[in-house]
């Protein structure tokens, strides 16, 4: 278990969550701006970037350029058996903005979807085929253009301000959970092991 500590944060506290790597596409300059503008409405606001990857020195730079030391916090590295178990806090929202940087990236299903999932955590995703696939079939979350700032922005907002859509799309992440889990999918793998 990867435990992110409670000291940092109140029961009002409303995180924006990046489970991943650091790497490029991944949305994480977008985050900061996002954090940037909505930390002026929201006084308990925060962005947890929970990870490792190649620009984590680059990110620690951009926090303190853009003097986000308050709201933006670093944990990690993490491994994928590892659940991460969360602060208590009023709200916790997912990120899964990937950028259309290739066919890999639009064609993509990040683990960080399931990750959320198995938190339940409702999230601000991506509108990309298999990105989409899942969260339109369970109503997960909210599908963005990552281009487009004031979509990811305006999403966020909603998830925010909109209680009871939050705690619809958390319920859904339920429902979803006790399908997709490898308990679940070793039964449809037999299957297709004995029609062979």
């Amino acid at each position: 278990m990867f435990v992110i500590p409670q000291k940092f944060f109140s029961p009002d506290s409303i995180l924006l969550v990046y489970f991943g790597l650091f790497h490029p596409g991944r949305g994480l300059n977008l985050y900061f701006t996002l954090i940037e503008k909505l930390r002026h409405e929201f006084a308990n606001i925060k962005l947890l970037l929970i990870g490792k990857g190649e620009l984590k020195s680059e990110i620690e730079n951009e926090i303190k350029k853009r003097n986000l030391q308050n709201e933006v916090l670093i944990f990690g590295p993490y491994s994928p058996e590892q659940y991460i178990l969360m602060p208590s806090v009023k709200k916790i929202i997912g990120l899964c903005v990937i950028e259309p940087l290739g066919l890999s990236y639009f064609y993509s299903l990040p683990n960080k979807v399931f990750e959320y999932i198995q938190h339940q955590i409702p999230f601000i995703a991506s509108d990309f085929p298999e990105i989409r696939s899942i969260v339109r079939k369970y109503n997960l979350g909210i599908l963005v253009n990552p281009t487009d700032f004031e979509n990811v922005f305006s999403a966020t907002l909603e998830l925010i301000i909109n209680d009871d859509l939050y705690e619809n799309l958390k319920q859904n992440c339920k429902i979803a959970l006790n399908e997709l889990n490898w308990e679940s999918e070793i039964e449809k793998f037999h299957e297709v092991i004995k029609s062979l």
